[in-house]
């Protein structure tokens, strides 16, 4: 089986690909995200995946490398992480009974060849109205702090949220139907697992 390494510090992606029961590796990616006002969301998520991986050629020369972004957009705007507490309760009380999308996006690069494929899945969320006294409880929990648009869909950000519409695994940040059918184009058979992943 091809060696299988996973661009990401994210335990939440971590799980996603463990689930598949492919043994894989997992590297921090060398790349620093700085939004692009001349991408669409669509776009700039698609490109921060691939350059997660891309980051990773240089150590990884013989594997598949998969990397994931996912980028929230409100109204027209790309919403990433917050910068602060402040911040995570302005960004909560402008989603709060709105709705809003998430772009996930998975690409897979074949670090020997440089072939690169990408996929990208799109969630839309309705937030439930919420008063400033719950934001802040939310918010004071920490859990907003290093999220995009400042809530965990799987963590207590859940209880935020009226509607999801689309891939919930997408929402949380890995698309694994979009990365089996990316796999698969790499000859990656998923009845290569389930293996104990590393």
């Amino acid at each position: 089986m091809r060696r299988l390494v996973l661009a990401s510090t994210s335990p939440r992606r971590r799980e996603l690909l463990a689930a598949l029961g492919l043994a894989f590796e997992v590297a921090a990616p060398r790349f620093e995200e700085k939004s692009d006002p001349g991408l669409s969301p669509e776009a700039e998520a698609v490109e921060f995946a691939k350059a997660k991986a891309r980051s990773l050629v240089p150590d990884f020369t013989d594997a598949l490398l998969i990397g994931s972004d996912t980028l929230i957009e409100f109204q027209g705007r790309k919403l990433g992480k917050p910068r602060d507490a402040a911040d995570a309760r302005a960004m909560l009380r402008d989603l709060a009974g709105k709705p809003h999308l998430i772009h996930t996006a998975v690409a897979v690069i074949d670090a020997g060849s440089g072939v690169e494929e990408a996929l990208l899945s799109r969630v839309k969320i309705l937030m439930r109205p919420a008063a400033d006294a719950e934001i802040a409880a939310y918010v004071a929990t920490g859990e907003p702090l290093d999220k995009a648009g400042a809530y965990a869909i799987q963590g207590r950000g859940r209880e935020l949220i009226a509607e999801v519409e689309g891939d919930y695994e997408a929402a949380v940040g890995l698309s694994t139907k979009d990365l089996i059918a990316l796999l698969q184009k790499f000859g990656v058979r998923m009845s290569d697992g389930p293996e104990k992943h590393r």
